[in-house]
């Protein structure tokens, strides 16, 4: 019928290859047409040597994967967190901010 609009049935599956990855953080990039967002996990380096001179240890931050993504989808994907981030905090409540300085000072990735 003109004018109504239907939706497709979609099916979802996961690929062949699909893994899971836990991450700690993000790092954002953009130009005019696409956004690219790498996932990272940061972990301590804990040496015998730093042990023993108590020495403050180093954190290495090791990139999983990346997603490449038009400025469309982007701010899909944008929307689609705040909705998801709004719903949480209903039923768990509020997300604490995080305090402080957001990364390790830059003597840290020495």
């Amino acid at each position: 019928m003109p004018g109504l609009s239907r939706r497709a049935r979609v099916r979802v599956r996961t690929s062949e290859g699909f893994r899971q990855y836990y991450v700690s953080g993000s790092m954002i990039g953009h130009s005019p047409t696409e956004f690219r967002i790498l996932f990272f996990r940061d972990s301590t380096e804990i040496s015998e040597g730093s042990i023993e001179a108590l020495s403050q240890p180093s954190v290495l931050r090791e990139v999983l994967f990346e997603v490449v993504m038009s400025p469309v989808q982007a701010k899909l994907l944008a929307e689609q967190l705040s909705r998801n981030v709004e719903q949480y905090e209903r039923v768990f409540g509020k997300i604490p901010a995080p305090g402080g300085e957001r990364r390790p000072p830059e003597a840290m990735y020495t």
